[in-house]
Formats: C-alpha cells, sequence, structure tokens
C-alpha cells in the first residue's frame, strides 16, 4: 500500500489567507483543507478508478464520522483512557460495511493509525510512556474487533508521573 504523497504548492497571500480562514472556521489545518479540496476535486472529476474512488470515499465518510464522535465525547467529557477501543467499538457496531470498504486493498494500518491520531487530536489527550514505552490495552483474542492493540489516552491534566508525548 502507497503512503500518502506530501507536495508544495504556491499560492497567492490572499488565496492562502482565505484558506487559512476557512479552515480555521472548521477546525482544520489549512494544508488538510487543501487536501481534502484536491481530493474532492479529483474524486467529482473521475481522475481516479472506481474501486479507489469508492475506498476514498468510504475513509471520508468514516473520518468525517469519527471527527464528529470524538467531539460528541470531548463534549460531552465522556471519555477515559480507553476511548480509542471504545471509538472502534462503535464502528464496529454502526458503520462495519463503511470501514470494510475504506480498508480494501491493504489500507487498514493506514486508516487505523490515522482514525487514533485523529482521536487523540480532537480530545486533545496525551499519551504516557512506562520506561520508553507507550501504554497500550490489548484485546482478547477472541474478541472480534477492528483492533488489536490501542494506546491508553489520557486528560493533559493527568500529567502527574512518567513520561508524556502531547
Amino acid at each position: 500500500m502507497a503512503k500518502d504523497k506530501a507536495m508544495t504548492v504556491r499560492l497567492p497571500p490572499e488565496v492562502y489567507q482565505s484558506l487559512a480562514a476557512t479552515a480555521e472556521s472548521r477546525s482544520m489545518s489549512a494544508p488538510g483543507l487543501a487536501a481534502d479540496i484536491v481530493t474532492s476535486w479529483t474524486l467529482k472529476n473521475g481522475l481516479v478508478n472506481a474501486d479507489d474512488s469508492r475506498r476514498i470515499e468510504a475513509q471520508r465518510a468514516l473520518l468525517e464520522w469519527v471527527e464528529d464522535e470524538v467531539e460528541r465525547r470531548r463534549k460531552a467529557d465522556n471519555w477515559d483512557q480507553h476511548v480509542t477501543r471504545d471509538v472502534f467499538e462503535a464502528i464496529a457496531s454502526k458503520h462495519l460495511d463503511l470501514y470494510t470498504r475504506a480498508v480494501e486493498g491493504g489500507h487498514k494500518t493506514q486508516l487505523n493509525r490515522e482514525i487514533g491520531a485523529l482521536i487523540r487530536r480532537g480530545l486533545g489527550a496525551v499519551v504516557r510512556e512506562q520506561s520508553g514505552q507507550r501504554l497500550y490495552g490489548q484485546l482478547r483474542r477472541r474478541d472480534q474487533s477492528l483492533i488489536k492493540t490501542y494506546t491508553y489516552l489520557f486528560r493533559p491534566d493527568h500529567r502527574d508521573e512518567g513520561s508524556w508525548i502531547g
């Protein structure tokens, strides 16, 4: 599976300012919004084959749902160190078909990492290390889960001991 590709683009200052303002109003980064605009245009104009287009659209829809779910949990202050596991369980129970399409063609690891990072950023959570190792949870083998392990996430105000990665 190919990794996402980065590219540098030059924009007139007025265009960048407008893009940055729009991104901020949507709680996005300017590069994230630019990537979203280019991806939408590429898909709309049929420049990606049909299978890849369906997968990419599924990924986008799933990530949008995850953003909404994380925001809902953040606003309700309804999360603990197992929030990543909980969000993946919600995906499995509510959007398994969408997830299955989104990971077609060997994209599971990349998407799962993107979802995990989205959860951490969306909550403003921190990762705790002990003896140089991240603390993580592991699901039982008999569980039919979308993930096998997940990193424990902590609230930023729980920096009482150990090393932290923000």
